[in-house]
C-alpha cells in the first residue's frame, strides 16, 4: 500500500467519525496536526509533515457540489505559488478521493 492509499484510508476513518485522540499508523512517517477553524481564515483542517508541509482540507458531501470559502482557495492559492502542498480529501457516499487541491480550486469561481 503507497503512502496515499494509507493516507486515504486514515483520514477517511478520521472524517467518518473516529476519535480524535487516535493517532496515524505507524506506517505513515510524519507528524500530523489537526487545525481547529479558530486558527486563521481559510486554513486546510490538518497539516501533516513527513518532511515537507502538507495542508489537507477534509470535505464531505452527499450530492455533486461541494461548497467552498473564498478565504481557503486564496489561501491554498497562496501557498501553491510558494512551491507548498494544499491536497482536498473529499467523501462522497460512494468514495473517498484524495487530490492536489489546484485541480478543484482553480475551477472555482468566487
Amino acid at each position: 500500500m503507497g503512502i496515499k492509499e494509507i493516507m486515504v484510508d486514515m483520514i477517511a476513518q478520521h472524517i467518518r467519525g473516529r476519535p480524535r485522540h487516535k493517532r496515524p499508523p505507524k506506517k505513515v512517517e510524519g507528524h500530523w496536526t489537526r487545525i481547529e477553524n479558530i486558527a486563521g481564515a481559510g486554513i486546510p483542517d490538518v497539516n501533516w509533515y513527513p518532511g515537507t508541509d502538507v495542508w489537507i482540507e477534509l470535505k464531505a458531501t452527499k450530492s455533486s457540489q461541494i461548497m467552498f470559502q473564498g478565504s481557503q482557495i486564496s489561501w491554498a492559492s497562496r501557498r501553491h505559488k510558494r512551491g507548498g502542498k494544499v491536497w482536498l480529501m473529499i467523501r462522497t457516499e460512494k468514495e473517498v478521493v484524495l487530490t492536489d487541491s489546484r485541480a478543484v480550486y482553480d475551477k472555482c469561481q468566487y
